[in-house]
């Protein structure tokens, strides 16, 4: 089989991936427009710097209001535009290497500071489904 058809079916299962995130765990799925009405002084652009690849799922969540954001990606970084300060968040990145799931979930807040690294671990299945329940609980 060709490396290309390996690829694109790579790419989906991360998308794939977070698709099944917002359906398992309790959350809604949200776009800028949630924050049309914040003050605009408040707004940003979050930025996580790391090499992506499109084997990548990254999604924010935003524990305020138990929603989830997925980024717009780039070569080098993945941005969330438009989003208030200051805002407690979960990062839920996944990547397949080798078909393999690797997971990397971080709190933060949202500030004009780049995140500069997220560790990706491997996992196994039944660990992303106990990494997503855990997402049901956030405060």
């Amino acid at each position: 089989s060709s490396g290309f058809a390996n690829y694109e079916a790579k790419k989906t299962k991360a998308e794939e991936f977070g698709s099944y995130l917002f359906k398992s765990a309790k959350l809604g799925f949200i776009n800028c427009d949630r924050f049309l009405d914040y003050d605009e002084s408040y707004k940003i652009d979050y930025v996580i710097n790391f090499k992506n690849d499109s084997n990548t799922s990254v999604s924010i969540i935003f524990h305020s209001i138990k929603s989830v954001m997925t980024g717009y990606s780039n070569a080098d970084n993945i941005s969330f535009n438009n989003i208030p300060s200051g805002e407690k968040i979960t990062i839920f990145a996944i990547k397949y290497v080798d078909d393999k799931p690797y997971l990397a979930t971080q709190e933060t807040e949202t500030s004009q500071q780049k995140l500069n690294n997220l560790a990706f671990e491997e996992v196994t299945p039944e660990k992303l489904k106990q990494e997503i329940k855990k997402l049901d609980r956030l405060n």
